[in-house]
């Protein structure tokens, strides 16, 4: 039991080492020479605040109680910090949200005072601008003149505080019953910390006091927002289950897509599951900047061409919208020099660049139907165990077993395949203007029964399934009048 119990500690470790900047230990970023005239404008490096002992003196207990006089110090320390210096999500989620390490916004960086400032009014301006049909721009669509209209800069604010309240606040009502508390979390870390003690240690642990005294403040702050702000966008389709909670990867990509800088940066920030990104290699008459570098962070460390060619393209404007000195934190001197050749192709190519992909149309993240492109059936079927199956045109089958979607191949090989139609439970439901019932599953398709009682969905690539009655044959297996 020691012995699972040491090993526990050394992968909480592991965690905590491979998050440590996002916890606040981020060192000052290294200077670009391309870019030395940024020096005035220096972005605010995300340290360990010096005067952390004193706000432990302060605030002995923060994940217990928070003080008036140590929520005092804490709103001075953390009210105009930059939001992606500190942890987002519960301390057991180690999500994915933390800066893009090669360029930031260089007039857009989001401070927590604009996330909790006038959190209603906040609400009201992004829900106004989902309600409107000219801001649901869909994948293959890019106009940033729609930046102010459509309040692009306000959902990435409502996205931030999404990520920052809901799952934890969610967690936070359900501790009674599956966790021991906020403070039990900080104990493991600590604890995990004493495994491994190095000329480091010290730091380390400064950075973990830090992260508990900053969740504490954050939850006081979350706590104190209505909770119409935090309800679900319905314009939006739901969070999935990848999706945790919250509704911040769709508002981010909806922001992107009209132009908001901070958007934009945090788009390679991505779920694998995700059925469709930015598609910024789909724009028309782009920003370059701003399309480059999305389409760069997308492509993730093969990107950096990309990369190379937005900050080309940025730093001849007397404007420029990134701060370009992270980048070389993530590509060493050798990468850079290798990737230049091909920036300069990708520039004299000009845009768009060679696409990997068909023009899509998909609505997502918005919760518009789909443009049907074709339409399939499935069959229902009753099997010797008196399971309902249900039976695609390939021959392919789907059955539940004990609740999970087991698929069956035409060859016979069997897969588990949990992400089925099959088996997605619904998210909301509601009845439409005509009287037709509707509802909506956990990967966000809509659902509803036509006059003949059978079910009709439409995946986001612009498949519309019908499921048929049990029993009945596919419609071109039916007999004619001439048969």
């Amino acid at each position: 039991m020691q012995g699972a119990t040491v090993a526990n500690r050394v992968l909480t470790l592991a965690a905590l080492v491979g998050v440590a900047s996002w916890l606040g230990a981020s060192p000052v970023l290294p200077t670009d020479a391309l870019a030395a005239d940024y020096a005035q404008h220096q972005t605010p490096a995300c340290t360990t605040a010096p005067s952390v002992e004193v706000l432990k003196r302060l605030c002995p207990a923060p994940s217990d109680t928070v003080s008036e006089e140590c929520f005092a110090a804490l709103e001075t320390r953390y009210l105009h910090r930059p939001v992606f210096c500190d942890s987002h999500a519960s301390p057991s989620r180690w999500t994915e949200y933390r800066p893009p390490s090669w360029a930031l916004p260089r007039n857009d960086l989001l401070v927590w005072q604009d996330v909790f400032d006038d959190v209603v009014a906040l609400r009201k301006r992004v829900e106004a601008a989902t309600h409107d049909p000219a801001c649901r721009l869909r994948e293959h669509e890019f106009d940033p003149a729609l930046r102010g209209p459509c309040a692009a800069d306000a959902m990435t604010r409502l996205a931030v505080l999404h990520r920052a309240c809901r799952g934890a606040l969610a967690w936070e009502e359900e501790a009674n019953t599956y966790f021991y508390g906020w403070r039990y979390a900080w104990d493991e870390l600590r604890a995990a910390l004493d495994e491994w003690v190095d000329d480091d240690h010290w730091q380390r642990v400064a950075n973990v006091d830090e992260s508990e005294l900053h969740f504490a403040w954050r939850m006081a702050k979350c706590r104190a927002v209505p909770k119409p702000v935090l309800e679900l966008l319905p314009r939006l389709r739901p969070p999935s289950h990848y999706e945790r909670t919250d509704q911040h990867d769709l508002l981010i990509v909806a922001a992107a897509r009209l132009g908001s800088p901070w958007a934009l940066a945090m788009t390679g920030v991505s779920n694998s599951f995700r059925k469709d990104t930015v598609a910024v290699e789909l724009w028309p008459d782009p920003i370059l900047p701003l399309a480059y570098a999305a389409l760069g962070q997308q492509a993730g460390q093969s990107g950096l061409a990309y990369l190379l060619a937005a900050r080309a393209e940025d730093l001849r404007s007397e404007t420029p919208w990134f701060d370009w000195r992270g980048l070389e934190r993530s590509y060493s001197a050798e990468e850079v020099r290798a990737a230049l050749p091909v920036a300069k192709r990708v520039r004299e190519h000009g845009w768009p660049p060679r696409c990997i992909r068909q023009r899509g149309d998909s609505p997502w993240p918005w919760a518009d139907l789909p443009t049907v492109v074709r339409r399939e059936f499935v069959r229902r079927r009753i099997d010797e165990q008196g399971n309902i199956r249900w039976v695609y045109r390939s021959g392919a089958e789907e059955r539940l077993e004990h609740g999970v979607p087991h698929y069956v191949a035409p060859d016979g090989e069997e897969l588990i395949f949990y992400h089925s139609a099959l088996a997605q439970p619904t998210v909301r439901r509601w009845t439409d203007a005509d009287g037709t019932e509707r509802w909506i599953d956990e990967s966000g398709n809509e659902h509803w029964l036509d006059a003949d009682g059978m079910e009709h969905w439409i995946d986001l690539d612009g498949t519309e399934w019908i499921l048929l009655p049990i029993g009945d044959p596919f419609p071109e297996d039916r007999p004619t009048d001439l048969e």
